[in-house]
């Protein structure tokens, strides 16, 4: 007997019944899973990696332009590096 015919008798009656299906479905996402998350974390991490080294060299080469800082008025203290940026939006 070929591989495949084995692998069509062991799976025939699994997947014939319902709780067969779930149980089947249920063991595939135990096992892709963790792998599809592992995935999107290296991407993410490798993504601020490569952004990180294009703004170093952007700078290295061009200078810095821009004030990259996040400054939010929705927080209530604000440094003292957007202060100056924004006086409108403290209360003095």
């Amino acid at each position: 007997m070929s591989m495949s015919a084995i692998a069509a008798r062991v799976a025939a009656p699994l997947l014939t019944s319902e709780k067969g299906r779930k149980g089947v479905g249920f063991l595939l996402v135990a096992i892709f899973a963790p792998v599809i998350l592992i995935a999107a974390i290296l991407c993410s991490t490798t993504s601020g990696g490569a952004d990180h080294n294009n703004l170093a060299v952007e700078a290295s080469f061009y200078g810095v332009t821009t004030l990259r800082i996040p400054c939010l008025p929705s927080s209530k203290r604000t440094s003292r590096i957007c202060r100056p940026l924004f006086p409108f939006w403290i209360r003095r």
